[in-house]
């Protein structure tokens, strides 16, 4: 796969890698846990598919973000009428980047007002064979700002895995060198410690197989 491009992802399929647009592979599902019962939706987005190096017999793979219903069909909009386009274009004899016009009219309405917060989701789902039965093994987090602190979800669910990580790095107990992936890095009994030092902080990571028909 070449590096991923703005309007491109790479993906797997059929064990092969394949580079596919932004805002395909567009799926709705329900989330049902911590208490959360919500109908959400995802799309492939650009970002950094380790999977696609480490795990190429895969027979299929993709990165997707979540986001509420609506979303796409928006994002779908924008990109049809050229919105989010890079080519500048000329209006009144001004030579204006689209993307960066909607950007400077969007952004300041996007801006959380008092008493909003955020929203961290991941649904990850692994579908696969064992002992002749087709199974389905499904990963869930569901998370929110720490108030007290003034931590926000984002905040909270990207700082904490990395700080943890630069821990069990300091401590010895990732022995690699170099660039490795944390499929890779953090396997096995490490891997159950990762969890623990995660609902430590609150953060709670939902496991659960389900049999396939």
């Amino acid at each position: 796969m070449v590096a991923s491009r703005d309007h491109e992802q790479g993906s797997l399929r059929n064990s092969q890698t394949v580079e596919v647009d932004a805002g395909t592979g567009r799926e709705s599902f329900r989330f049902a846990f911590f208490g959360v019962d919500e109908t959400l939706e995802c799309a492939i987005t650009p970002g950094m598919p380790s999977f696609i190096y480490t795990r190429p017999h895969l027979g299929y793979f993709a990165e997707k973000t979540i986001r509420w219903p609506g979303h796409w069909d928006g994002v779908q909009t924008l990109k049809e009428c050229g919105l989010l386009d890079l080519e500048p274009v000329e209006v009144r004899g001004v030579k204006v980047v689209p993307r960066e016009v909607l950007l400077a009219c969007v952004e300041p309405r996007l801006l959380p007002n008092p008493g909003e917060e955020d929203v961290c989701v991941m649904y990850n789902t692994v579908e696969g064979e064992k002992n002749g039965q087709r199974q389905r093994l499904v990963y869930a987090m569901w998370e929110r700002p720490d108030t007290q602190s003034g931590i926000s979800a984002m905040g909270r669910v990207t700082g904490f895995p990395t700080a943890i990580g630069a821990l069990f790095l300091g401590r010895g107990l990732i022995q690699q060198r170099g660039i490795v992936p944390p499929e890779d890095a953090i396997t096995g009994e490490l891997y159950s410690l990762f969890l623990d030092e995660l609902a430590r902080r609150h953060i709670r990571i939902h496991e659960e197989l389900q049999p396939l028909s």
